[in-house]
């Protein structure tokens, strides 16, 4: 099902590149504001392993914004400073240009959470490779793949900034 209405999430620059592991990449929900964001894997899988069903991306989203677009200080790009918690997407927020890459930068420690939770339809835990984990780990969401819409109001709600609307 596709949303209708536009997202708050401000077109910056269409790429037809494929997202690598350490891309450091902007969002804008607003003219005067650039969140910062980050993939950590091109392999997670939010669905069975079925060779019909490509792999996609693990991104994260940082609390660090600018009203420029810049590389933030390392400290800003720590696994502690999530906006939200970790998200599966595709390509299609690159190649709609809702995100643009501005630099890829080799992940370094602490960059990456020690594990990655998610819960599935069945209420169980899995991994970004939809592998069982033991136990609930902080932070998780719900198993899925997630679009730019649902990056943009996750971002939005955790900025206090108003949804867009459908």
């Amino acid at each position: 099902m596709e949303l209708v209405g536009e997202p708050n999430l401000r077109v910056l620059q269409k790429s037809r590149r494929r997202p690598e592991v350490g891309d450091l990449f902007v969002l804008s929900p607003r003219d005067d504001l650039y969140v910062f964001g980050r993939v950590i894997s091109d392999q997670a899988r939010w669905a069975q392993v079925d060779p019909q069903i490509p792999p996609v991306n693990l991104i994260y989203v940082h609390r660090y914004t600018s009203p420029v677009v810049e590389v933030p200080p390392d400290a800003e790009l720590q696994a502690g400073t999530l906006l939200i918690s970790p998200t599966m997407v595709n390509n299609l927020p690159w190649s709609r240009g809702y995100f643009q890459t501005i630099a890829n930068i080799p992940l370094r420690p602490g960059e990456r959470l020690a594990v990655h939770c998610f819960r599935d339809a069945r209420g169980r835990f899995v991994n970004e490779f939809n592998e069982p984990l033991p136990a609930r780990t902080e932070p998780w969401s719900v198993l899925g793949l997630g679009s730019y819409r649902t990056v943009d109001d996750e971002v939005c709600e955790a900025l206090g900034i108003a949804l867009a609307t459908d």
